[in-house]
This record gives C-alpha cells, structure tokens and sequence, in this order.
C-alpha cells in the first residue's frame, strides 16, 4: 500500500521534526521513527480501531522512542494509507476523532 500524509499531517510532522531539532541530542530520531512508521504501514497497516475520521475508521500506530501516535485511515479502494495526524502524547489529550477508550 502507498503512504501519504493529509496536510494537516504534514504541517504537524514539520512543527514536530524543527521542534526534535532543537531540543534533542538525537536531532535525527524523530525522522527515523517516522519513516519505520511509514514502512510498517505499508505491509501491516491494520491495527486497532481508535476513532472517526471522515468516515473511515482512524487507527494508530505508536512511535515510542519519540513519544508520539500517527493516527491513519486505510482507504482500501485506492490501496493506500492515509495518516491523519501525528500526535505527541505531550498533550495529555488526544485528536478530536478519537473515541474515549
């Protein structure tokens, strides 16, 4: 399956990776974490369901080492996966399309 990122997703990984830049010994790491996401999501995209997101369900995959969740819809028609968001568990709050577990 292709990967690729909504924009808000985009915009959300650019303010993530110049903020890991800044703050982290391990400037690379964040975009290291990212794009193992991105592979295993490519041969095993179908993790738990977490919530809503125009209509499809949201899943998310964890990304440890870097304290985040990337948060993806599969569109299976167009045989590809959509990542809606990529969430720093800083926030202490989750996306609104995401259903109290």
């Amino acid at each position: 399956m292709k990967v690729i990122f909504t924009d808000e997703a985009k915009a959300e990984v650019r303010r993530r990776r110049a903020w890991w830049k800044r703050h982290r010994d391990e400037t690379s790491l964040f975009t290291q974490e990212l794009r193992r996401a991105q592979r295993e999501l490519k041969s095993a995209p179908k993790l738990a369901v977490h919530g809503r997101y125009e209509g499809h369900d949201v899943r998310r995959l964890s990304l440890g080492r870097v304290h985040c969740f990337v948060y993806y819809v599969i569109l299976e028609a167009e045989r590809r996966v959509e990542i809606v968001s990529v969430w720093g568990q800083e926030r202490g709050s989750q996306p609104d399309f995401v259903e109290e577990e």
